[in-house]
């Protein structure tokens, strides 16, 4: 009976990892097919099946998500989406900002009572989105060291 007791026990905190995302005693650098990038120290971060990932405090104040979404997108595409989803968040008019070597799309909004800002690039004919949220998220420590760490993975950049 104890040893079934030990098999729950462990399931649960499987599913638990699983559904939640790894935590970290140290800043540490992780990799998906699409990105690599910084998680800070207490930190978590999860992979979604579309390749999506959040890389977020335990609180879930502050976040940053990374995407790569679209295939042969034109730059009229790419300008496009972000009208409209300055239009549908009431977002800043995009500004145009070199970041991680590309040239990036930004709107800074507020969203469900969270400042947010969406950085989009197109690359290669996809759309890279980079969402971050909380509060002073532009001026975080650990928010821009995430930024600052993120790598878009050649395949994902090629032009």
């Amino acid at each position: 009976m104890r040893r079934k007791g030990i098999n729950i026990a462990l399931l649960t905190v499987v599913i638990g990892v699983l559904l939640v995302g790894f935590v970290y005693a140290e800043d540490q650098i992780q990799e998906t097919d699409n990105f690599k990038f910084l998680v800070p120290d207490t930190w978590q971060f999860i992979v979604y099946e579309n390749g999506a990932v959040q890389i977020f405090n335990r609180m879930a104040t502050y976040m940053v998500e990374l995407k790569k979404e679209g295939y042969n997108l034109t730059d009229a595409d790419w300008k496009s989406s972000m009208k409209i989803f300055v239009e549908q968040f009431k977002g800043s008019e995009p500004v145009v900002v070199e970041m991680l070597g590309f040239q990036f799309l930004k709107s800074t909004f507020d969203y469900s009572g969270t400042h947010q800002s969406l950085y989009t690039a197109l690359l290669g004919g996809e759309k890279i989105s980079i969402g971050i949220m909380g509060p002073e998220h532009e001026t975080d420590e650990k928010i821009q060291a995430i930024l600052e760490s993120i790598e878009i993975k050649k395949e994902a950049a090629e032009e």
